[in-house]
């Protein structure tokens, strides 16, 4: 669990630091951070997306999982519970009706809790070897100085989620590391469903387009299929 708690921890030291330079930004260089966040995001994304490129499989799984898993997800109307706990949030710690607490909340759980890394990274960390999560841990610390110093201070509140996400796969790491040493494409599909959730985020940082990223979660379930495959 060492390596869990290093990565809720840079989140939280970086969320002070991008509070301090905060301060020192005016709203145009903000801006302009924002959208160099986004692009990198989205870049991000798009090179994990490509780990299931010329794969006809795992492209029909890809599809697959996304449209059935978005229905899902609708169904269960994710992105509007995690946003209703956002609004929560916002609404118990601060008066400020602008506060971007929420906003930040979400955003980040979003940013820090999606992706292959948080899966094999806690799997190999309750093995272990925490070598892959302290790559993560500098990603999301870098990630939460630029996004705290935009969105502000509900990016910290983003390290406890991540703790109890990445905890609860290092905790079950005995059971999970078997079957991803037993079929590799599964480490490969979750890496490419990761990218294209990823990738929403990108295009919601740039507001592109308002994409409901929290009610495509359940596509990476996709990722068993390739079990029965």
């Amino acid at each position: 669990m060492f390596g869990v708690t290093v990565n809720a921890a840079a989140i939280l030291l970086g969320t002070a630091v991008g509070l301090i330079f905060r301060k020192l930004i005016n709203e145009e260089v903000q801006k302009v951070i924002m959208q160099a966040m986004g692009v990198a995001v989205l870049s991000i994304g798009i090179m994990d997306m490509l780990s299931v490129s010329g794969n006809i499989k795992m492209i029909l799984v890809l599809i697959l999982s996304l449209t059935v898993g978005g229905a899902i997800g609708a169904l269960l109307k994710i992105q509007y519970r995690i946003e209703v706990f956002g609004e929560f949030l916002k609404r118990k710690l601060s008066r400020d009706e602008n506060s971007t607490i929420g906003k930040a909340f979400t955003s980040s759980v979003l940013i820090f809790c999606i992706g292959a890394m948080v899966v094999y990274g806690s799997i190999n960390a309750g093995l272990g070897d925490n070598s892959t999560l302290y790559i993560k841990s500098i990603l999301d610390g870098v990630v939460a100085v630029i996004t705290a110093a935009t969105m502000g201070i509900g990016v910290a509140l983003s390290a406890v989620v991540v703790f109890v996400i990445q905890g609860a796969f290092a905790l079950s790491a005995s059971f999970l590391n078997p079957i991803l040493m037993a079929y590799p494409d599964v480490k490969t599909m979750l890496t490419g469903i990761g990218g294209v959730l990823v990738m929403c985020i990108g295009i919601n940082l740039l507001e592109i387009k308002e994409m409901r990223t929290g009610d495509l979660l359940p596509a990476i379930l996709g990722c068993l299929v390739m079990i029965l495959l």
